[in-house]
């Protein structure tokens, strides 16, 4: 695909009815191919000392762990702390050691991290121990250690298994080997070749398989051997070295990866309750064969992957599931795994018959021990690390994106994300400098369908910590110097219309500047076509004003009382047809409130549904929100207020329905989001007072384009007031797409606007401030 936008470094102006005033600015390795087509291996950092495990932190920083019991700190840049976070000196015998480590999901408020490692028990007793550390600057006390669970025998020095990780359901996922004692795998009397789970403070959650058996006993201080370990959740494995989190995943999911004896190496898919058939089975044939595969026995879950020690490969040791959202299609949402005895990594493909096959991905891996997928500002990649001490990023060298055509498909609005309550993430606040990835296609099953190219979304952001904003981009990419929600201070809520274009596996990034909770409610969603009758978008000629309680237009005049709503007359007003439309963008406004609260828009005829466009946070706030959703029972939508308050509201556009004739005309490609203006940095020109008129000229910039979706920031406002954009060739209209209600203030909302025949926008604050425009997709004619 080709991009059809030019670079914005060069927007044209503009013309301003009188001088603007002074801004005041605001501060806003050494590559080889991987085996892969169409990826890039890059040697982030070497000489790590025998690297067993490492994890990413905030601040794109991550946790190193050597065999030999240091624990490191790593920039960005890969420069490694001059002096270990942690020093625990183990047991380093065989495969003794420092083997895993895990950071804690609120790590950004706790800095807890866990670590697996062999302790020296004294009297040439070694145990396998799993403890929680914290943080604090760039050390680790020793004194901060609260052990988890400990005394797992390690007397044969091999087979200690050794990872730690964490699920999406907020618990402690543990891979125990069985000591080279092959025995321990089938007996649920000892914590030998099992997988584990606990809380985070180390209680046994009331969901393992054993936890309510009469009998069962909790394992964490050793093995009792009077009943089934509490902590097992599964088991009959020999020596998981790793396990892998799915990343991809909506809820928790794990692949373990179990290095096996004589002659299969295997891949099993974690389930609750399982036994994976070590000692009786390896792979999906009997222990110590090839041949003898069939039946498999009662009882025994099989893997879902094994290959033979007689392809030169022996000893499978770390794994990673390919990003689905950022990834080509061939690997997207792949599982990748390395082999430390052929030093190679394979990915396992489809084999064209509902199975796997696996596929040299890189082929000279080195002593791979553990692979990580991790999300950086530049992207997602895969990190992996060789017990040589080097640690590589493998990215995918991917095309901008899409960039072509695309149909609307209104929704009643829908929530995908909700961090207060668990809804598409983990239950808790998202942290100041935290990105955190929500799936919309796919969220609310048949809403938003896997092909879908780009989403409408309600996003709101509530409890604040302090003043700051909310950026949201496609999952893959580069966060962009953009926003798309601003808090005013402390505990503030705000909602504001993004549209985010979506690649395969239907993710978008959110970054928080401030600790906020994150809402979003889907609203529609895009579809790649070159032509299409439905769900075209029609801008107004003008935008036109449809109601306004405070002057009679389209209800009776007066206030909305709380908790009161009313239909609207959409269709065959404001220049909308009366049949043919299967959605309508709307400017929703709220004046005068009488207390905070929210609005809610919908379909009239339909449910008022979980869901929010405005929030106004006090006694006379003012604010704005563009809706796009369908047109309800008789071309009307309904509207909702939990506060008492005058409701005003204009149209900026519509989409047409299947009766509509079949065109390329009003069909969208959507975009990364990209800043084409900033006043507060006289790009392209400086603060505008009140009644200034600032043109931008769109013209060549974006090809064939006849209207632009762009989110519109006003900040540091002179008093309360409104911005307006419109066609530069038309009337100013009464119509406005920002609201505010006082001074020193920061709004923004989407802006549906539609060109001139020249390619210009006009934009005319009522009083002084600065404004930013950030372009999110465009209309082609």
């Amino acid at each position: 695909m080709t991009s059809r936008i030019r670079s914005l470094a060069a927007l044209a102006v503009v013309a301003l009815a009188t001088p603007a005033v002074l801004a005041s600015h605001v501060a806003p390795a050494a590559a080889a191919p991987a085996a892969g087509d169409g990826f890039t291996d890059v040697l982030v950092a070497s000489a790590l000392g025998q690297v067993t495990s490492f994890v990413e932190l905030p601040e794109e920083r991550m946790l190193v762990a050597a065999k030999t019991g240091e624990l490191w700190l790593m920039g960005s840049d890969g420069a490694r702390s001059a002096a270990p976070v942690l020093s625990l000196a183990p047991c380093t015998n065989s495969e003794q050691g420092l083997l895993g480590v895990a950071a804690d999901p609120g790590f950004v408020m706790n800095n807890y991290f866990y670590v697996y490692y062999t302790r020296n028990a004294g009297g040439g007793s070694c145990m396998n121990r799993v403890s929680r550390f914290t943080l604090s600057g760039t050390t680790a006390a020793p004194a901060s250690e609260l052990v988890l669970i400990d005394n797992i025998p390690s007397t044969a020095g091999n087979h200690n298994g050794g990872d730690v990780q964490i699920g999406k359901d907020g618990l402690l996922y543990v891979s125990v080997g069985d000591n080279a004692t092959s025995a321990n795998a089938q007996l649920t009397t000892n914590l030998h070749g099992k997988i584990l789970r606990i809380a985070l403070d180390g209680s046994v959650p009331n969901s393992n398989p054993f936890a309510a058996n009469v009998g069962a006993v909790s394992c964490a201080n050793g093995s009792p051997g009077t009943g089934p370990c509490k902590e097992i959740v599964a088991w009959g494995l020999r020596n998981p070295f790793r396990i892998a989190p799915n990343v991809n995943a909506t809820g928790t999911e794990f692949y373990i990866n179990d290095v096996g004896a004589n002659t299969s190496e295997e891949v099993d898919k974690l389930t609750v309750g399982s036994n994976y058939g070590w000692d009786v089975r390896e792979g999906f044939c009997a222990k110590d064969s090839r041949t003898n595969c069939d039946p498999q026995p009662p009882g025994f879950e099989p893997p879902i992957h094994d290959y033979a020690h007689s392809t030169g490969c022996g000893s499978i040791t770390g794994g990673a599931f390919a990003p689905s959202a950022a990834w080509p299609t061939k690997y997207a949402g792949r599982y990748l795994y390395g082999d430390f005895g052929c030093q190679k990594i394979f990915a396992l493909v489809s084999d064209g018959s509902g199975g796997v096959r696996q596929e040299l991905f890189v082929n000279t891996a080195g002593a791979v021990v553990h692979l990580r997928t991790i999300q950086r500002t530049s992207g997602w990649a895969v990190y992996y690390a060789t017990l040589g001490g080097e640690l590589h990023r493998v990215t995918a060298d991917l095309d901008p994106g899409n960039t072509d055509r695309s149909t609307f498909h209104p929704l009643s609005p829908k929530r995908v994300l909700d961090t207060r309550s668990g809804i598409g993430y983990f239950g808790r606040k998202p942290a100041a400098g935290e990105t955190i990835l929500a799936r919309v296609t796919g969220s609310t099953p048949g809403s938003v369908p896997p092909e879908a190219v780009a989403v409408a979304l309600n996003l709101t952001g509530t409890e604040s910590a302090a003043n700051g904003f909310i950026t949201v981009w496609p999952a893959g990419e580069k966060r962009r110097l953009t926003s798309a929600v601003n808090f005013a201070g402390p505990n503030d809520t705000v909602a504001n219309a993004v549209i985010v274009r979506l690649r395969p596996g239907g993710q978008i990034n959110l970054y928080a500047q401030v600790g906020a909770h994150l809402v979003a409610d889907v609203t529609g969603y895009w579809t790649e076509t070159n032509s299409s009758a439905a769900g075209r978008y029609v801008p107004a000629p003008n935008p036109a004003r449809l109601l306004d309680s405070r002057a009679g237009v389209g209800a009776p005049a007066g206030i909305v009382g709380a908790g009161g709503s009313l239909d609207l007359q959409v269709s065959g007003r404001g220049g909308v047809p009366s049949a043919g439309i299967s959605a309508v963008a709307l400017v929703v406004t709220i004046a005068e409130p009488a207390a905070a609260g929210f609005v809610t828009v919908w379909p009239t005829g339909q449910a008022k549904p979980l869901a929010s466009t405005l929030n106004p946070t006090g006694k006379g706030d003012i604010r704005s929100n563009l809706v796009m959703l369908p047109v309800g029972a008789g071309g009307k939508v309904s509207l909702y207020t939990l506060q008492a308050t005058h409701l005003v509201v204009d149209v900026a556009g519509w989409f047409t329905d299947g009766t509509a004739t079949t065109s390329s005309s009003g069909l969208m490609i959507a975009i990364s989001p990209l800043r084409v203006t900033d006043t507060r940095e006289k790009q392209p020109f400086g603060r505008l007072d009140g009644g200034d008129t600032g043109v931008l000229n769109y013209a060549g910039f974006f090809a064939g384009a006849t209207a632009i979706a762009t989110n519109l920031t006003v900040d540091g406002t002179q008093s309360s007031g409104f911005l307006t954009a419109w066609p530069a060739d038309q009337p100013r209209p009464t119509a406005s797409n920002v609201n505010w209600s006082g001074a020193g203030q920061t709004r923004a909302a989407l802006a549906l606007s539609s060109l001139a025949g020249d390619g210009k926008i006009a934009y005319l604050p009522n009083v002084g401030t600065d404004f930013v425009v950030d372009v999110s997709a465009y209309f082609v004619g």
